[in-house]
């Protein structure tokens, strides 16, 4: 999945993402942190920066971030885990890319 980076968030602006109804899924990496990913519920995620061609319509895969594996859904009824978080305080979040024509 290619994605592009939002930024962090706490605790409870995730809470609030999840009482909102939100989709989104928490993700323990392949060197043990945790991240957040919007829109998606797969259970395995290869996530990649965006490259782009010098054609604005084509996009290739970048540079590679990581490999994760789903251990929270926003549709799940259980409580959220700080744990993986930076400092237990907050997480990196990542919205899928899209290409945008202004």
């Amino acid at each position: 999945m290619i994605v592009r980076q939002v930024g962090y968030l706490k605790l409870k602006d995730v809470q609030l993402l999840k009482a909102n109804g939100d989709l989104f899924s928490l993700y323990k990496t392949n060197k043990n942190t945790t991240l957040l990913v919007f829109d998606t519920t797969e259970k395995y995620l290869h996530l990649y920066y965006p490259k782009q061609d010098r054609l604005p319509w084509k996009l290739l895969e970048g540079k590679k971030i990581t490999n994760a594996e789903q251990i929270y859904c926003s549709t799940e009824s259980s409580e959220i885990s700080t744990v993986g978080w930076n400092n237990n305080e907050q997480i990196m979040t990542y919205k899928e890319f899209t290409l945008s024509y202004e």
